[in-house]
């Protein structure tokens, strides 16, 4: 009796969890990576936040000598602006203009942090707007790619533990996947 009980149980977990992600609840992933990586640059390699690797100013994604211009220009005591055109086009008889370049890159940087505050890039084919929000410890603690926040969340010890990804539905955010880390078993642990 206890057997048909427990299946019975199981059989509306199982339903009501399948509900769940038809009606659009979060969905939790594991990220798997290995012990000689932290969580952090897991996350980065994963790229389940495509444009997590420019919040280094130093991350370019381009091949060396595409970028025609760029630019440092210092906005105040505590920020600069970098400014990056590229695969531009010669114009005959006038100088290379903004028009004719197929990639613009901009990033406010803190200069006391070395962090990037904000990046936006216009190309072709895309256009995209990310901030990055750090906490007193410097560590990111919110990353919005086009309106859509992240959260990154950190045990007392500064350890990256979890990501809380949203999606925006009538101008709020919605808690739409939230991924966590596991160490990947080597070989020599199976």
């Amino acid at each position: 009796m206890q057997y048909v009980i427990l299946v019975g149980l199981l059989f509306v977990l199982k339903i009501t969890s399948a509900q769940n992600v038809l009606d659009g609840d979060p969905v939790q992933q594991t990220i798997e990576k290995p012990d000689s990586i932290g969580n952090y640059q897991a996350l980065i390699q994963s790229k389940k936040l495509v444009f997590l690797r420019y919040a280094d100013p130093n991350y370019d994604g381009k091949s060396p000598g595409f970028w025609n211009k760029v630019d440092t220009v210092k906005i105040n005591q505590r920020k600069s602006r970098i400014v990056k055109t590229g695969g531009c086009k010669d114009s005959v008889g006038a100088p290379v203009k903004l028009e004719n370049c197929s990639e613009h890159q901009h990033q406010i940087v803190n200069v006391f942090t070395n962090r990037v505050l904000r990046y936006t890039a216009e190309g072709v084919n895309h256009s995209v707007l990310i901030e990055f929000v750090y906490n007193k410890k410097k560590l990111l603690v919110r990353y919005t790619e086009n309106g859509a926040p992240s959260k990154l969340i950190y045990d007392v010890s500064g350890k990256l533990v979890s990501v809380q990804r949203y999606e925006m539905v009538s101008g709020k955010p919605k808690l739409k996947i939230s991924y966590v880390f596991a160490s990947r078993k080597t070989n020599s642990e199976n």
